[in-house]
């Protein structure tokens, strides 16, 4: 039993951490919260181990306050005996992968290499939510995404676990929404990029719009073409345009090489502008989309 005085004590002391919310969830599970002593204990045990945000993981799961270093320290060593190479990063965002056994843990990695993922330790690392998935919705999601029309959905998951969270609803307006809008094969779009599925019609509106405003014709062809273009700043595509003009091409003929447009870095325009002026090359959209992929420039940078 603990006094009175010393239970008040832990309630304002949480309280002043975590909020009167966290404390009365907390409450409803136990019949004591943990020691202030305690408290600062597990911080200081967690801080030694690698945990970047000890408090982090304590509001998502509190009941972390009971548990025994030999038990994190068993949990760690291994996760990293199965492949995954930052366990304390998928703690720190899953904390609730603590609660797991490893026979859990065993069992959804061989199913997902069961169902053709070929790096299972890879997509739960991006989202260790995944431990909490059963295979019956797994299998949901990939009969799903064949349905409509995905060639390649294990492909798709793999790149962007976080499909798996999607609703059938989200990824049906998502593909209505971008017909809408004049996008010819938003599949390709999704396949190509499923950050897609997470993108607001606003932010999207608002791409094609501005590349409108900036005098290109077919903004919805370069999304297409490179939908990485739609998690682009406009100051980084404004950056990039002005360097294009500093190369001498027309930057509208040179946007539809859109991966190399969007897709090169803003530090390789000059090293470019030198090799072809040292070797007599007449600057061109289509040279220069060869002399990026071949490399040649790079003793200039």
């Amino acid at each position: 039993m603990i006094s009175d005085i010393d239970r008040e004590a832990r309630i304002a002391f949480y309280t002043g951490l975590f909020g009167a919310d966290w404390v009365t969830r907390v409450k409803n599970h136990i019949s004591a919260l943990w020691s202030i002593e305690s408290y600062k204990e597990k911080v200081q045990g967690l801080t030694a181990r690698g945990f970047t945000n000890p408090q982090k993981m304590i509001t998502s799961l509190p009941t972390i306050l009971g548990y025994s270093f030999d038990n994190i320290d068993e949990k760690i060593q291994g996760l990293t005996a199965r492949g995954f190479s930052d366990p304390q990063k998928m703690i720190t965002s899953f904390p609730s992968v603590l609660n797991f056994s490893f026979d859990n843990i065993d069992e959804k990695i061989q199913g997902l290499t069961a169902r053709g993922f070929t790096n299972p330790q890879k997509m739960i690392m991006s989202l260790p939510a995944v431990f909490g998935l059963s295979f019956e919705n797994i299998d949901e999601k990939i009969r799903g995404l064949i349905v409509r029309g995905f060639s390649d959905p294990h492909k798709m998951i793999a790149s962007l676990p976080q499909v798996l969270s999607f609703s059938f609803d989200n990824i049906d307006e998502k593909i209505a929404g971008l017909k809408d809008r004049g996008f010819s094969d938003p599949h390709k779009m999704i396949a190509s990029l499923p950050q897609v599925l997470g993108y607001s019609f606003d932010n999207i509106d608002e791409k094609i719009q501005g590349l409108t405003a900036r005098g290109f014709s077919d903004p919805q062809k370069m999304i297409t073409s490179l939908p990485t273009i739609l998690g682009y700043s406009f100051e980084n595509i404004d950056r990039k345009i002005r360097h294009a003009r500093r190369l001498g091409v027309d930057v509208y003929t040179y946007a539809a090489y859109t991966p190399v447009f969007c897709g090169m870095s803003v530090k390789n325009y000059v090293p470019i502008a030198r090799y072809c002026r040292d070797h007599g090359i007449v600057v061109s959209p289509s040279r220069i989309s060869k002399i990026y992929s071949t490399g040649f420039y790079k003793q200039y940078l």
